[in-house]
Order: C-alpha cells, then structure tokens, then sequence
C-alpha cells in the first residue's frame, strides 16, 4: 500500500531507526556471547540427561557426570551474569522500540485519513449524506484491519531483537512509502 508521509513524520522516523540501530549494534556482541553461553549450556544438559539415562554406575561415569554438572553449573551462572549484564540495554531497546510504535502511529494518521476518505468516496453514491458514508468508511473491515496494523503494539514482546528488527523493516517500508498491507477479504 502506497503511503505519503510528512517531512516532520519522517525526520522522526529516521531519528527513531537510527536510535534502534545503533542499540542493536552495541547489544550485537552481547547477544551472541549470551546466545553461545546458553546453547554451550543447554548441549551440556543434554549430555548429562544422555549420561543419567544410561544408568552407569562404573566411577568413570559417576566422575563424568559429577564433572558435567560442576560445568553445568559455572555455565548457568555465566548465562545469568551475560543476561544480567545485557538487561539494561534490552530495557533501554524495548523503549526504543515502544517509542518508535508511536512514531510510527502518529506517521499512519494522514494516510490512515486518505485510506477512510477514499472508502468513503467509494460508498458515497449509495447515501444520501456524504457524511454518513465517510462515518461508515471508518468502521468497515478494511478500516479496522487496516487500524489494527498501524496500532501494533512495539516494545512488548520477549524477542526484542527481532521485534527491533520487524520494525525496522516497517520504518524502512514507511520511508519508501509503501508498507506491505493489503485488505484480504
């Protein structure tokens, strides 16, 4: 879908992906030691759950799994300390992207407006008063589909980074003036 926005709307959209941007990339390097920590930590625990399900009892296995533990152990810890570490900043980008939500609401009034009024020009002919139609325009399936996609709610979810990603897109869609909506009936 075709959309114009304001030169005020989009110097606020840009400010608002480059402030996304760059807490993306200084979040990058934690990320990945934080997504390696708990992959090295939830491979470990499969191997300990290997090595209990086998059920042996020789020293050599009774040491291999005390041992696999204590690195368990250590590896759990350094996972919540990356977490801990990184929380600030995931906090610091669920805000950004909260932000950029109402950036982004804001940016969709005018073309959410254009969107109801060419409804409405479309109903027209089958009122008598124009108003009615354009009041009608609003509350039709496509209006409220079309309502819903523009007031998508940023900044809640627990994957924040693909979230920051997704709205990113929507910003750069929004910049080039056309988003992917389409009305299916």
């Amino acid at each position: 879908m075709k959309i114009a926005i304001t030169p005020q709307n989009r110097t606020e959209l840009k400010a608002a992906r480059d402030g996304i941007a760059a807490e993306m990339q200084s979040l990058g390097p934690r990320v990945k030691k934080l997504a390696a920590a708990i992959a090295e930590r939830d491979g470990l625990a499969a191997e300990i759950a290997a090595l209990e399900e086998a059920e042996d009892a020789s020293a050599s296995a009774v040491n291999a799994l005390a041992t696999k533990r204590g690195q368990l152990e250590l590896l759990s810890k350094k996972a919540d300390r990356l977490s801990r570490e990184a929380a600030p900043q995931m906090e610091n980008l669920r805000s950004l992207l909260h932000n950029a939500g109402q950036t982004t609401i804001g940016a969709f009034s005018q073309p959410f407006e254009d969107f109801a009024e060419s409804i409405g020009r479309k109903l027209a002919p089958f009122y008598h008063d124009p108003a009615n139609a354009a009041a009608l325009a609003k509350q039709t399936d496509a209006a409220v589909e079309f309502g819903l996609f523009i007031h998508r709610r940023f900044g809640q979810r627990n994957d924040s980074l693909s979230e920051a990603n997704e709205v990113l897109g929507l910003i750069d869609a929004m910049l080039e003036g056309e988003v992917a909506w389409q009305f299916q009936p």
